[in-house]
């Protein structure tokens, strides 16, 4: 995973098109050029698109921001926490799956496809978490480690591990990842009930 997502606001000439392409499809929110903030980043398996985050200037900063992947030819995919659209991606976008960047679309696929309408954040290490708590910090961050990728012999899958946030609790989990992007839960153990929002940690990055 890279150390930190290069976000980028959209220009001006870019806003004037991407807002009205989202009221036309977003059915809770109407949006304006001049009380939005979106920023873009790259996507690192899906050379071919990137990832848009969208919100209001008036909105708190622990609001979570709505999202979409935007690909080159201009389609835009609401992320709205169903695995079909992940699916739809994976053959549209189209996938690049390998071992540098399977990672990267773990952490993806979890955040974006809600479990139990809860987001699940896949963490590269303990400043993921933001504590503020110095006692708290020292329990945690021993237990925090990064994802584990291995491709299996003969095969096109990935096995792979790593440290969930999920319901203010954190999982050790395991995962069989296809080249397709099918990602099957293999085995999840409870590491700790820390009682960490998801909302106070910081903003996604890959």
């Amino acid at each position: 995973m890279s150390e930190q997502t290069h976000w980028i606001d959209l220009p001006e000439d870019d806003l004037k098109v991407f807002i009205p392409q989202i009221n036309a499809i977003e059915t809770l929110y109407s949006f304006e050029e001049k009380t939005s903030l979106a920023q873009r980043c790259s996507i690192p398996f899906y050379p071919d698109a990137e990832l848009i985050k969208l919100s209001k200037q008036s909105w708190p900063t622990t609001n979570d921001p709505l999202w979409y992947v935007r690909l080159s030819n201009g389609d835009i995919f609401n992320l709205d926490g169903s695995v079909a659209i992940i699916h739809q991606l994976n053959k549209e976008a189209p996938l690049d799956l390998n071992k540098n960047t399977v990672a990267n679309y773990l952490k993806f696929r979890m955040y974006f496809v809600l479990e139990n309408n809860e987001r699940q954040l896949l963490l590269n290490d303990y400043e993921e978490l933001n504590l503020e708590n110095q006692s708290l910090r020292n329990k945690i961050s021993p237990l925090i480690k990064p994802p584990i990728i291995e491709r299996l012999a003969e095969k096109h899958d990935f096995d792979a591990s790593g440290i969930i946030l999920f319901n203010e609790q954190l999982y050790q989990t395991s995962f069989i990842i296809d080249e397709k992007g099918l990602t099957t839960e293999t085995e999840r153990m409870l590491l700790a009930s820390p009682k960490i929002n998801l909302n106070k940690v910081l903003p996604f990055n890959f």
